[in-house]
Order: C-alpha cells, then structure tokens, then sequence
C-alpha cells in the first residue's frame, strides 16, 4: 500500500487545496483497491461493530448512509440492523446529469436501483 500523507505535513505551495484533496483522495482509494476482499471484510466488520455500539447511533432515529462500492467499507450490516429497528435510512440518489445528489429514504435494500455510481 503507498502511504498517505501525515495530516500535519504542509501542502506544496504550487499545488491548491482541491487539488492535495483530490490527490488524497485518488491515493485513498488507489490503498483501497488493492486490499484483498477479505481485508475489506474484515475491517468492515469491525468497523459495522463499533458504529452498532455507539451511543450516537443507538440513540438516533435517521441515518444517512451510502451503498459501498469499490472495495469500500460494507456498512450493509449497519443499514440492515438499522432497518430492522425502525431507524430511517438515507442514501445518495444523483438526480441529474451534473451528478448533483440529494438524500432520498429507503424503506428496504430489495428495490434499489443501480444509479450513476453503482
């Protein structure tokens, strides 16, 4: 894995802040893609366990969440616990062709669609 750069380091003057973002971020997820499945099982595991026992989350009633992709953290666990307690789940939904997104509640993981990001 290439390593991220330390917060504390100071971004080159010739490059602006949205750029070091989308570097980072390129770098982020380049780290991401090449861990195995069941590294990002594993460590999405552990994640899912530490939000169910937060207190934020056991007292909230909405949750806005996103549906993982990529290799990203599979919070599926999370939105299903969360479903099936009564909690309101949101999720992104693009609702045009900029790419600009709103919150739109799920009732269920049956019906989704496949969107302009998977």
């Amino acid at each position: 894995m290439v390593p991220l750069q330390r917060q504390n380091q100071k971004v080159e003057t010739n490059m602006n802040i949205k750029e070091y973002k989308d570097n980072l971020r390129k770098e982020i997820k380049r780290n991401r893609m090449l861990m195995t499945q069941e590294k990002v099982m594993e460590k999405s595991r552990i994640i899912c366990q530490k939000i169910l026992n937060h207190k934020k989350y056991q007292n909230s009633t909405c949750i806005y969440c996103y549906y993982p992709v990529q290799n990203e953290v599979d919070i599926l666990p999370v939105i299903k616990h969360a479903l099936n307690n009564g909690k309101t789940i949101a999720l992104p939904k693009v609702i045009n062709k900029q790419g600009e997104m709103i919150f739109a509640e799920i009732k269920s993981l049956d019906n989704l669609i496949i969107g302009h990001y998977n």
